[in-house]
């Protein structure tokens, strides 16, 4: 079988492909969404799971954390050019 060429749009292409998608589907369209009244908690069905996965190393743990705002604060305040550096 011959490998099928992939074809890749171009930058301007992409971004006529946003523009048109944001016009379709508008994101204060997305205001009115609530979730299902019998769907399960997201956080607790992934807890529920964990029950038959093997343990996580250590610096796996922050999987069901949440972000905070503390997480984009410059550590270094003498120097929050440094410390945005660290989190990118």
């Amino acid at each position: 079988m011959a490998a099928q060429k992939i074809v890749h749009l171009s930058v301007e292409q992409r971004r006529a492909r946003g523009r048109e998608a944001r016009d379709r589907t508008p994101p204060d369209s997305h205001s009115g969404w609530a979730p299902a009244a019998d769907r399960p908690d997201p956080v607790g069905l992934l807890k529920d799971q964990d029950a038959t996965r093997e343990p996580c190393p250590r610096g796996l743990l922050t999987r069901f954390r949440r972000n905070s705002a503390a997480d984009y604060q410059p550590k270094d305040e003498e120097d929050p050019a440094m410390a945005s550096e660290q989190h990118s």
